[in-house]
């Protein structure tokens, strides 16, 4: 009760930061990527982690961390709909 994520009067937008760095180290040859969301300038959800996978070109890294990133989007989404109701 005593912890929350407060918000007042100002508009409420849900913005998405993301970055990726192809190969970031030659032993493995994974790339690394993150994203931040924030909501009204808070950050609410977040994550950095080495990708599963090894990306001959770094355009297919960036579309499969853009679609992984996409699906939170939407998870998030859907909270917030959930929750204003």
């Amino acid at each position: 009760m005593d912890y929350g994520l407060h918000y007042t009067g100002y508009l409420i937008i849900l913005e998405k930061h993301n970055d990726i760095n192809w190969i970031s180290n030659i032993k493995d040859l994974k790339s690394t990527n993150g994203y931040v969301f924030t909501l009204g300038g808070t950050t609410v959800s977040w994550k950095y982690s080495k990708q599963t996978y090894i990306a001959r070109f770094i355009m297919i890294s960036e579309f499969i961390d853009l679609d992984k990133v996409r699906e939170k989007a939407k998870w998030i989404q859907n909270f917030l709909e959930n929750i204003t109701c």
